[in-house]
């Protein structure tokens, strides 16, 4: 049985691709804190759902990111100007906030199946769900979340990496929006109650962040009950 690297969030996306490539592979849940405020909740969820899909977990920090996001430009004489922290709170960091972030989780996925001797790297991404939930039309959502942007990433990949041993770069949910991801990981028992989709890091869904919003319109537009909005109620 071939193993491969999953990128999980703890959310829905990544939920359901780690449990369809489960079905068929051994699989590493890789879970990054680059400074998202949701960090600490979401690694308890991958802990949680690797356990009950039965695949081990790889746990990372990025805290460069949180530095470089800290840093501002101020006069110093008649020199210039230059880079510094000091004083600086720590700033909330988002895929879309930092330049580039996408790209280094990906590096870092590639890298982790390289070590772990893994075929593939899979991520839940989904350029249809992008685009249905702000609104932007085909081929105007997130540029980081589009089926473009992983194929020239794939073509880096295979520049990269030994043709001797190849990791794959998978976007199995690319086309499929949300609600149609809620009712394909129904149909393989996922375990949505593990799941975590929120902007906070209470360890409870807030119900009132967009992406609360967004998982709440995916179960009703699935006509499916969502377990862990409900325990949070």
């Amino acid at each position: 049985m071939s193993n491969c690297v999953v990128l999980c969030s703890g959310g829905i996306n990544s939920t359901v691709a780690a449990v369809h490539a489960a079905r068929e592979r051994d699989v590493h849940l890789l879970h990054i804190d680059f400074g998202q405020v949701a960090a600490t909740a979401q690694r308890s969820a991958v802990h949680d759902i690797a356990q009950a899909i039965g695949c081990d977990t790889i746990d990372i920090d990025l805290p460069h990111l949180t530095a470089i996001a800290k840093l501002h430009r101020h006069a110093n004489g008649p020199s210039g100007e230059h880079l510094d922290s000091t004083n600086q709170s720590t700033p909330k960091l988002t895929v879309a906030s930092v330049p580039l972030l996408m790209a280094e989780l990906l590096g870092i996925g590639i890298q982790t199946a390289i070590r772990m001797g893994a075929a593939s790297v899979i991520i839940g991404s989904s350029e249809a769900a992008s685009e249905t939930e702000s609104e932007a039309g085909p081929g105007n959502g997130a540029a980081y979340l589009r089926q473009d942007y992983y194929y020239l990433f794939s073509r880096l990949v295979e520049m990269s990496v030994s043709a001797k041993n190849p990791v794959h770069l998978e976007t199995p949910l690319i086309d499929f929006t949300r609600d149609e991801i809620v009712k394909i990981g129904s149909r393989f028992d996922t375990p949505f109650d593990l799941t975590y989709a929120c902007k906070t890091d209470l360890g409870t869904h807030c119900g009132t962040c967009i992406d609360c919003a967004a998982r709440h319109r995916a179960f009703n537009a699935a006509k499916l009950q969502d377990p862990a909005m409900a325990a949070a109620r």
